[in-house]
């Protein structure tokens, strides 16, 4: 038992944001339609929430709404659509 708490404190558990590519997200401020603004997402990456700029190629996206992310641009904003 103790083994396995140990291996535990070994895991990388940094965040890298290409891990959120194709994973579900919740909208947490309204996305504007077409990129003509950032909106934010919360999303769950091993055990932790992380709170990102995202954007949409499509209609604007209201708070609350589940979406997946479908791309990274800048290596920071997130492309996300609806499901």
């Amino acid at each position: 038992m103790i083994i396995k708490q140990v291996q535990k404190l070994a895991e990388n558990n940094s965040f890298d944001i290409t891990n959120t590519l194709h994973k579900t997200a919740d909208v947490y401020l309204t996305i504007p339609e077409n990129k003509k603004g950032k909106g934010k997402v919360m999303i769950s990456i091993n055990g932790s929430f992380h709170e990102l700029d995202a954007m949409t190629e499509g209609d604007k996206i209201q708070t609350g709404t589940v979406v997946k992310i479908v791309k990274l641009v800048d290596n920071n904003i997130l492309i996300v659509e609806t499901l």
